[in-house]
């Protein structure tokens, strides 16, 4: 299990994200838009698009992200070469916790299935 979430492991280039909206695949899993498309590096990456509108305060959107990135480190190894952003499509309650890391297990089912 690695240790941390290392920079090679991040989404962050504006021309990774554009091919993200171009060629990703969409979808849909409790309050998360999953947007995942294959890359040549054969590692999986993670970006997290978190807005304001979704989240208005700045520490629940960072609450937010550190679940996302500590759930997909522990994965990480599962996963395929993908390239996956994720952002919310609602607005979250904070102490459902519960359903966000439901959503995001069943997200690294699905995409661990799909290659």
């Amino acid at each position: 299990m690695p240790e941390h979430y290392r920079p090679w492991q991040r989404v962050r280039s504006k021309h990774d994200h554009q091919n993200l909206l171009r060629r990703g695949k969409r979808q849909y899993i409790g309050p998360l838009v999953v947007r995942s498309c294959d890359n040549c590096q054969g590692v999986a990456r993670l970006g997290t698009a978190i807005s304001k509108r979704s989240l208005r305060r700045a520490v629940d959107r960072n609450r937010v992200k550190r679940l996302i990135r500590e759930s997909f480190r522990l994965q990480a190894a599962q996963l395929p070469g993908v390239d996956v952003v994720i952002s919310l499509s609602q607005r979250v309650r904070l102490d459902d916790e519960q359903q966000l890391r439901a959503a995001l297990d069943k997200t690294w089912r699905r995409l661990s299935e799909s290659s």
